[in-house]
């Protein structure tokens, strides 16, 4: 990856379709692509084949969801496994798919001569993976026969801080000094001084970038799960999200900005069924699949070499 300086913005150009866009200078298809190639290069190869190399990118996995389920396709009922997926869609076009810029290469993004952000940025990444941990870990506790819609807005929470840092430096590192100095969220110090949250700039981010609409909600609901209204129901993927991001908090794996404990919301603890046992229960497990999980995707989505200091 060719490391990118740090990009000032105006006012006027701080829109979330401005932010998005100004993005595809750093973004990069998934680092599945490879493996991918060799699937479908294969002539023995099957559906069930190329499903296992893309749930290895869980955003590449659900945006090939998406797409089957797009008016493209006129399918009659939707589509939520993998494997049936790719039949519908056929190989070569699921290798197109997952040539567009993938989502959690921005956290693989290095800058030059920018130590700090550089140790944020991976620090985002092994708090991410941490929330996705603990969301897979609440899916299978629901019962749900389908991880990777929680995997890919676990892994996807906290993209929006990812954009702050890449794009809006100063400003978001004033936002982090205000969240510490005042013990507030950093969400907070966010809405004070930036032209949204990272929550909200992550689920534009989401959608624009071909993830399903459940997982762009529980992206851009995993601070408030009901932001849309006090009597608004709660997915059991956006609530999972939520708790997940609290469970990976505690857990004290990675950076995510501040150091204020989300509190749980009501509505994500009732659309769960959590009882207080199950935290230290749950925190257990996560303690336990962390690392294994941690390494498999540290070796797939393996940062590029330190950038060399610009020349003088």
């Amino acid at each position: 990856m060719i490391p990118a300086s740090p990009t000032s913005l105006s006012p006027a150009a701080t829109s979330l379709d401005s932010l998005v866009g100004r993005l595809r200078r750093f973004a990069l298809c998934s680092p599945i692509v490879p493996l991918l190639d060799n699937v479908v290069d294969d002539s023995q190869a099957t559906a069930e084949d190329v499903a296992r190399v893309v749930a290895l990118d869980p955003t590449v996995a659900m945006r090939l969801i998406r797409a089957v389920n797009s008016a493209y396709f006129g399918l009659s009922e939707q589509v939520t496994t993998l494997p049936r997926a790719i039949q519908y869609m056929g190989f070569e076009v699921v290798r197109e798919i997952a040539r567009n810029p993938s989502l959690l290469s921005l956290y693989l993004v290095r800058l030059p001569e920018q130590a700090e952000t550089n140790a944020r940025l991976a620090g985002l990444w092994q708090h991410a993976i941490a929330t996705a941990v603990a969301a897979r870990l609440l899916a299978r506790r629901q019962g749900a026969t389908n991880d990777l819609p929680y995997l890919a807005a676990g892994l996807a929470h906290d993209i929006g801080k990812v954009v702050f840092l890449l794009l809006m430096p100063e400003t978001y590192e004033r936002a982090i000094r205000m969240a510490a100095a005042e013990r507030i969220p950093l969400v907070t110090a966010e809405r004070r001084l930036l032209p949204c949250d990272h929550a909200a700039l992550g689920r534009h981010l989401c959608l624009a970038w071909g993830q399903p609409e459940a997982v762009a909600l529980a992206v851009g609901r995993h601070h408030s799960v009901r932001s849309g209204g006090r009597h608004e129901a709660c997915s059991d993927l956006t609530a999972a999200v939520h708790v997940a991001d609290i469970l990976a908090r505690a857990l004290g794996a990675g950076w995510w900005g501040d150091a204020v404990m989300p509190r749980l919301d009501p509505a994500a603890r009732a659309a769960l069924d959590l009882q207080p046992a199950d935290a230290h229960t749950l925190l257990d497990a996560l303690e336990n699949d962390y690392p294994r999980a941690a390494a498999t995707l540290h070796a797939l989505f393996a940062p590029p070499p330190a950038p060399l200091p610009a020349r003088r």
